[in-house]
């Protein structure tokens, strides 16, 4: 192969890439729009509870939850 055969088929190898890139792109858009559209209030209200609950659960340590455990288990046990 001559220098300019490898020169154009590189060229070749880079257009191509970007190509696919930008037939991906569009593609994703695509599908992003179609969901978009699809998704009932349910799941997008599912999907924001989800949300709200993971912050709740960041915000949560482990010691509330064993303090809370330790006190309902001694409220409980009287003899």
């Amino acid at each position: 192969m001559s220098s300019s055969e490898v020169i154009t088929a590189g060229l070749l190898y880079l257009t191509l890439s970007v190509t696919v890139a930008v037939r991906t792109e569009e593609k994703l858009k695509i599908i992003v729009t179609y969901l978009q559209r699809t998704m009932s209030q349910i799941k997008l209200s599912s999907v924001a509870l989800l949300s709200i609950e993971c912050q709740r659960l960041d915000d949560i340590t482990t010691d509330d939850i064993v303090d809370k455990f330790v006190n309902a288990k001694v409220s409980r046990k009287k003899f």
